[in-house]
């Protein structure tokens, strides 16, 4: 089956998989590979749809070296205009590297800028309200933080 939703996200692709379902697809076995950190968005969704769900661990996110007192320095100048976050696992590394205290007072002076809804809420979780990037691509995220810094400047 070759389907594309109308956006990138778990909830569109299982909206578009139920456009498209039918009855003789009932039973239908299905291989997920997802990240050690996935949402149960698409596995519930197309289970629910009808579909046997073999969901298995393709790969683990993990958080990347950080120089947290660079990134603290950067903070206390104020220097920061905007951060993107690709991801709810980009939220809570950041977070988790910088501390709550840091991180509450990074995202009190520079935009959050999310790549899309779930990430969104991620960072709402924290206490954060984020633009939503125009498409959930990171083509669309450079372009909302680029307009995000340009009305600001």
């Amino acid at each position: 089956m070759d389907l594309v939703p109308d956006e990138a996200s778990a909830a569109a692709l299982i909206d578009a998989f139920a456009a498209r379902w039918a009855p003789r697809d009932a039973g239908v076995k299905v291989l997920y590979p997802a990240s050690s950190r996935a949402l149960p968005t698409i596995a519930a969704g197309l289970t629910q749809l009808g579909a046997q769900v073999t969901q298995v661990e393709a790969y683990r996110t993990e958080g990347a070296a950080l120089d947290v007192a660079d990134c603290r320095a950067w903070i206390a100048r104020g220097a920061i205009g905007a951060v993107t976050f690709a991801s709810p696992s980009a939220v809570t590394e950041l977070a988790r590297a910088l501390g709550v205290e840091d991180f509450q007072r990074l995202l009190s002076g520079a935009a959050a800028v999310a790549i899309g809804r779930t990430t969104a809420r991620e960072l709402s979780a924290r206490g954060h309200t984020a633009v939503v990037a125009e498409s959930a691509t990171l083509q669309g995220l450079a372009r909302t933080t680029l307009r995000l810094l340009q009305t600001r400047a």
